[in-house]
């Protein structure tokens, strides 16, 4: 588990070279915040006290739409509570087996 919501810049190192293949110059470029990363957050459906937290693999921004049938414009940073619809889905994801009995499931950004 991580508390980060974002994880390190991509590093990409680019080589530049001439007709004659002899190398120009390098050129390294970061990039920030390329990726967010999303956690399932669970609590006790009797007493709403925080259980656990499990980060979630990475997934497409598309796939998460879809599922969570959200509008084009909608960020996916808010929370959504997991539903028996989405749940097949959230424990492939997560690894987590998903007690929707016990527990209250939120998917997060």
């Amino acid at each position: 588990m991580t508390n980060t919501l974002w994880k390190l810049p991509t590093i990409s190192t680019h080589k530049y070279v001439g007709q004659d293949n002899r190398l120009l110059s390098i050129v390294k470029t970061a990039t920030p915040f390329k990726h967010l990363v999303h956690h399932i957050r669970f609590f006790d459906k009797n007493s709403f006290d925080f259980v656990g937290e499990v980060e979630m693999m990475e997934v497409g921004e598309k796939y998460l739409r879809t599922l969570f049938e959200l509008k084009k414009n909608d960020p996916i940073l808010l929370s959504y509570a997991i539903t028996p619809r989405q749940k097949k889905y959230m424990e492939k994801l997560s690894g987590l087996k998903i007690n929707l009995d016990k527990y209250d499931y939120f998917m997060e950004g």
